[in-house]
């Protein structure tokens, strides 16, 4: 028993002696490294007034996938034979290249929202425009593919669903046909 009360105290002073050396050698602390004092900064705050920028009207997304130099449907088109009743407020139809499509009706240009114009088919969608006005979607396709006879001659060349909507929802809904009233493509 003496033995391990020897080596116990043994073990003890030597740990005390490590841990000494340690916090006096080792583990000193550096001495704080002097202030050295900044310039004083001086911040001076002026507030301008810069207006808002008034938003541009951005271009209508149209999509014009053809080649112009075969194929160019621009033009006025209107309904072939008398206006359905329930497009009675309904005038043209007016692809253009390269800025898209609008819808005449009650003398006002409702200006497409979204257009896809492709070598066969047409779709268009209109804004509403003011409060409690109609809009209107054309999905159909051209009959033709060479329009050059066909300005002014009352002969159809473009078919497709003409739906009138309000608020969102369609309200009327016909199949009809364009005749090409106007050839502004080459």
């Amino acid at each position: 028993m003496k033995r391990l009360i020897l080596r116990l105290m043994v073990t003890i002073v030597a740990f005390s002696f490590g841990l000494l050396t340690y916090r006096v050698f080792i583990a000193r602390q550096p001495d704080e490294p002097p202030k050295v004092q900044e310039p004083e900064v001086q911040v001076e705050v002026r507030y301008v007034h810069v207006p808002a920028p008034t938003p541009s009207p951005e271009p209508a997304p149209a999509f014009h996938d053809y080649d112009v130099e075969k194929f160019d449907p621009s033009g006025i088109y209107r309904i072939v034979g008398p206006t359905p009743k329930i497009f009675d407020d309904f005038s043209l139809l007016e692809l253009w290249r390269p800025a898209g499509a609008s819808i005449h009706s009650r003398g006002r240009n409702q200006k497409a929202i979204f257009a896809l114009v492709t070598q066969r088919r047409v779709f268009i969608v209109t804004e509403t425009g003011i409060e409690g006005d109609f809009g209107y979607r054309f999905d159909g396709q051209f009959l033709y593919k060479n329009f050059e006879g066909f300005a002014g001659k009352r002969k159809p060349v473009l078919r497709g669903i003409l739906t009138k909507t309000k608020n969102g929802k369609a309200v009327a809904e016909s199949l009809v046909s364009f005749w090409l009233e106007q050839h502004l493509g080459c």
